[in-house]
């Protein structure tokens, strides 16, 4: 299967099968299994044992920076934004072509985010009560 992007994301690549058995005992009697490297999957439907590549964990830490450029101009700068994500927990934005750059540790961005959540809601909540009221008060007039 190709790993190409659809509406919902990119497609996961199928697993290759690198050894298939009757049972799970053959498949560790294989020259080339390595319990570290491999591990082995029984479909109780065929009842085959099949060996594949052991997948990594998902959770790694990265090692260098991750780094993104937005597409479109940001604001009135005509510069596209850059976004890297560094090894130490932090987020930097900077601007092309300029060395200035902003560092923010991921954590205050997160507490930043909960509080702009926290007055978007508010104000929705404010401004419910405040059609609630008109709706009241010209009830009452009518």
């Amino acid at each position: 299967m190709t790993n190409t992007n659809t509406k919902r994301g990119p497609v996961p690549r199928e697993r290759r099968e690198l050894f298939a058995a009757a049972s799970v005992a053959e498949c560790e009697a294989w020259e080339g299994f390595d319990a570290t490297l491999h591990e082995i999957v029984f479909d109780a439907g065929t009842r085959i044992a099949s060996v594949y590549r052991r997948r990594k964990p998902a959770n790694r830490t990265i090692r260098t920076a991750i780094t993104r450029e937005l597409k479109k101009p940001f604001k009135h700068y005509k510069r596209a934004l850059v976004i890297s994500l560094l090894p130490t927990d932090e987020i930097r934005f900077r601007l092309k072509g300029c060395r200035d750059a902003v560092q923010v540790d991921i954590e205050k961005l997160y507490q930043v985010a909960l509080q702009w959540r926290a007055f978007r809601l508010m104000a929705e909540k404010r401004a419910a009560r405040a059609a609630k009221r008109r709706a009241r008060k010209a009830e009452g007039a009518a």
